[in-house]
């Protein structure tokens, strides 16, 4: 277990810029004081119990525990300084958790239909209906909305554009788009291994997508040491839920 970081995942292939000589120079002067505090204030550290913050559950609680027994030791004002940055940190996970998972389901949608562009509507009417994908009340109880749906999206440069399909003009998505996206932040083996992957570490227990039958498709519009679619309606391209 760690405490988790957020930070651009890059491609396989992605090359990045080494240290300069100054700045491990820096970083290595920086680990020598830190790596003194805690030889002298070991014993301390290891008798603190720290006070976690009420918003983080057990298992990000005992990933915090250290760094909040660090700033409890240290005193001053790094007890507020570690109590706002695990909460802020923590929030951003789980929006990036839910927008991973987003993703993977919505790369789901597209490889089930076989299209290269859709409306918001009927991604929407579809991500809704998957079991276990939770969509259907992720909005304080209520299901995705394609506004929903798009301000999620824009956290990874993906907006909606007007798409003309089958001769109705609607704000939706085209698969390019996605694939950005997809390549850094969804698995190859599809959505079900992605929201794993994303998600607290359990397993899930969705069906698999890749045997259904779509034949019906055409023209419609769906603590701290330790350690889809199946049964979618078919539905016309009003059903809505908000343009997004």
């Amino acid at each position: 277990r760690c405490t988790a970081m957020s930070s651009l995942m890059s491609f396989t292939d992605t090359t990045t810029a080494k240290y300069k000589a100054l700045l491990a120079e820096c970083l290595l002067h920086l680990g020598r004081k830190a790596t003194r505090w805690a030889e002298d204030h070991g014993a301390e550290l290891g008798r603190v119990v720290p006070v976690m913050p009420s918003e983080l559950n057990d298992r990000q609680q005992d990933n915090w525990w250290p760094l909040f027994a660090i700033a409890e030791t240290a005193g001053g004002r790094w007890q507020k300084k570690a109590e706002e940055a695990a909460t802020l940190a923590n929030k951003q996970n789980e929006e990036e958790s839910v927008g991973t998972r987003l993703l993977a389901d919505i790369k789901t949608v597209f490889d089930a239909r076989g299209e290269d562009r859709l409306h918001s509507c009927v991604i929407v009417d579809e991500l809704v209906v998957m079991e276990e994908a939770g969509w259907g009340e992720c909005q304080r109880g209520s299901p995705l909305t394609a506004i929903g749906m798009a301000n999620r999206l824009r956290a990874f440069g993906i907006k909606p554009r007007q798409e003309n399909i089958l001769s109705v003009n609607r704000r939706g998505y085209r698969r390019g788009q996605f694939e950005d996206a997809w390549s850094r932040y969804v698995a190859d083996e599809g959505a079900t291994d992605a929201r794993t992957a994303a998600s607290t570490g359990l397993e899930p227990e969705t069906e698999s997508l890749q045997n259904e039958d779509h034949s019906g498709y055409e023209n419609a519009a769906n603590p701290y040491e330790q350690g889809g679619l199946a049964g979618i309606a078919v539905k016309h391209y009003g059903t809505g839920r908000g343009e997004g």
